[in-house]
């Protein structure tokens, strides 16, 4: 949390950079996404929170492509998170 906070000054104000409501956007709803994520983690548990943080970051992030395939990616990414920490290493995640 206190680096998400401090990441704020330097999207907004990096030097030789010009601020525009984009920029300031796009962080806020980055942070906005990540506390979501904390609260919903014990909530709904980790595949479902994961599974839509990645989903909503990608799309935020501006990536082209069908909303299938980005769950897709999605999907697979938590899958390749979860079965390590969980089968491999005996970690049991929320």
């Amino acid at each position: 949390m206190i680096l998400m906070a401090l990441s704020v000054p330097l999207a907004v104000l990096k030097a030789g950079s010009t601020c525009s409501f984009r920029n300031v956007r796009d962080v806020a709803a980055g942070a906005a996404l990540l506390i979501a994520y904390v609260i919903a983690l014990p909530r709904v548990g980790f595949i479902v929170s994961t599974v839509t943080l990645l989903f909503v970051s990608i799309i935020l992030a501006g990536y082209r492509a069908s909303k299938i395939k980005v769950a897709l990616i999605s999907a697979a990414v938590t899958v390749a998170i979860y079965w390590p920490f969980v089968h491999v290493f005996g970690v049991p995640l929320p």
